[in-house]
């Protein structure tokens, strides 16, 4: 398994962004303080859980966004990426 760390200390990072979006991800639901994985061919990340009307959906207690895991096939690697 390959870990690829999403931490940055300045934001929108152009290099990740390039990355995600190549993987076929929005890296606006994309968070961007995670260490994502890549095994077997799959990327899987954690995003912003959204609703059908595509905006994001809050907790119960209204204080946060929930968010899930999603798994997509590793289009392009991150290493033609900088990262």
């Amino acid at each position: 398994m390959q870990r690829i760390s999403f931490f940055r200390k300045e934001l929108p990072d152009a290099q990740l962004n390039a990355f995600i979006e190549a993987n076929g991800l929005d890296p606006k639901e994309v968070i961007a303080d995670q260490v994502a994985t890549i095994e077997n061919g799959q990327l899987t990340v954690v995003i912003f859980s959204q609703g059908l009307d595509g905006k994001k959906i809050l907790n119960g207690l209204g204080d946060a966004y929930m968010k899930q895991s999603k798994t997509v096939p590793l289009i392009s690697a991150p290493e033609n990426f900088g990262l």
